[in-house]
């Protein structure tokens, strides 16, 4: 009877015992910085085609296993790694508080997710480095434009300007700022109230003689005739 019990006894625990062993079997420890992270196989197989999944597959051909503390070991962020198991877990994947976007991003690249998988409720902060690089950009583009016409300008200087030589303008005589004024003055007949003078007073000088002509009471002779002309024809009629 006692052997007949004992017999029942074993049959009863084998079943127990095959799944304690399978229980076991399917566990995986992940050792991740110095930290360890314990799940299953068939957790990490939810998401096919990632690092954690490969895992599963052969421990002689991977080599992240350590077969002395049968452990897989990986020398990334363990802080960040939190996130990325509890997409395994939960099929959500949220971006950790308080790391920047391009290091988030790098962990995603190594393990192998697709950075779309991130909720919409994270999408806003885990991106935003992208936005503030795209306006880095526009104002690195901009300053390198205002560079290149700056470098355009000081291309156009001559060779002793590019050397620091400038050549101080000449200083003109009395003379020579008296003459312009003079010619102005001749020429010009709007350039200053004194040319105005003159052209008044030229046309009073006209307008008479040709008064004085048509009543004939006086006659001009040659010199006098040349020095109408003269005034008439915009110079001073003693040239």
């Amino acid at each position: 009877m006692s052997k007949i019990a004992g017999k029942r006894s074993s049959q009863n625990l084998q079943p127990i015992l095959e799944k304690i062993s399978s229980t076991q079997s399917n566990r995986v420890i992940i050792n991740v910085g110095g930290v360890k992270f314990e799940t299953y196989k068939t957790t990490l197989k939810s998401i096919p085609d990632t690092r954690l999944a490969w895992i599963t597959e052969s421990k002689s051909e991977n080599p992240d296993y350590d077969a002395t503390t049968g452990e897989y070991f990986f020398d990334r962020h363990p802080n960040m790694f939190l996130m990325i198991l509890n997409y395994y877990r939960t099929g959500k994947l949220h971006s950790p508080g308080g790391v920047c976007g391009p290091a988030f991003e790098d962990e995603l690249a190594f393990w192998g997710i697709d950075e779309r998988q991130i909720e919409p409720c994270c999408w806003g902060t885990y991106s935003q480095h992208r936005d503030a690089q795209q306006t880095l950009d526009e104002l690195q583009l901009d300053t390198k434009s205002a560079y290149h016409d700056d470098t355009a300008e000081t291309n156009d200087l001559s060779t002793a300007e590019k050397f620091g030589i400038f050549e101080e303008p000449q200083k003109q005589s009395s003379w020579n700022v008296w003459k312009q004024k003079i010619w102005a003055v001749l020429d010009e007949p709007s350039s200053s109230r004194l040319a105005k003078v003159r052209e008044n007073y030229e046309l009073h000088l006209l307008n008479g003689f040709k008064t004085w002509k048509s009543l004939g009471t006086k006659s001009f002779n040659c010199l006098e005739m040349e020095i109408l002309v003269g005034i008439s024809e915009g110079g001073t009629g003693l040239e």
